[in-house]
């Protein structure tokens, strides 16, 4: 497989996971509410709890604008650009990992082979920022070598 075409396949499974994220607090802002409005009586023993569910809804309404703006952050990304040094969008092969620099997803899986998506604002990142295919790096007391920037 071609990077460009293994580099979209990261893409659109980043994107997917982050859709389900969005959906998954979607519905939890949605439930709160419909709690809220239930439970939402004239008298004063209610008070705490609605305002427990109004901060809980605000805590996820913040939470949901940063997935959105993650997501719109992936839809961004372009498979075709070819990396010569690691940066945001790049796809590094490690001797021990591979890493794609995005937004702080985690594990997927593409083809049976395991990636994790790090943010650009992680100390990971920040350890091998700018580094090129053959540069070593150290993080967390362990050697790393870079194989492949794409």
């Amino acid at each position: 497989m071609n990077t460009n075409s293994l580099k979209a396949k990261i893409i659109n499974e980043c994107i997917k996971i982050q859709k389900q994220k969005v959906a998954i607090n979607e519905k939890a802002i949605n439930d709160i509410q419909q709690v809220a409005k239930e439970y939402e009586k004239p008298t004063d023993i209610y008070d705490s709890f609605i305002t427990q569910e109004q901060t809980k809804k605000e805590l996820l309404i913040n939470q949901l604008e940063k997935l959105v703006n993650e997501l719109q952050i992936l839809k961004r990304i372009d498979k075709d650009i070819k990396y010569s040094k690691i940066d945001f969008g790049a796809v590094v092969i490690t001797n021990k990992s591979k890493l794609f620099i995005s937004t702080g997803i985690g594990k997927i899986t593409i083809d049976n082979d395991v990636y994790y998506a790090i943010s650009q604002k992680s100390p990971l990142f920040e350890s091998m920022k700018n580094l090129k295919k053959g540069n070593n790096f150290i993080f967390n007391d362990n050697s790393f070598e870079i194989i492949d920037v794409f």
